[in-house]
């Protein structure tokens, strides 16, 4: 439940995210959407980045 709460939230975020760029006649509409959101996911790559672990090394402690 907790999910669809927060999948819900995120659309009504989203639309009115939509709605103010849309809206804002200094913005180019949804080019500018898409930069910034392609800007906000490489700033939070770059402040979370993904660890592989070495898949090597796993496979020597399970013994496969």
């Amino acid at each position: 439940m907790m999910r669809f709460i927060q999948g819900y939230q995120t659309s009504l975020y989203n639309s009115k995210f939509f709605q103010s760029i849309l809206s804002d006649e200094s913005m180019k509409g949804m080019e500018s959407y898409y930069e910034l959101r392609e800007r906000l996911f490489n700033d939070f790559q770059k402040k979370h980045p993904i660890q592989v672990p070495d898949l090597d090394e796993l496979f020597q402690k399970a013994d496969l």
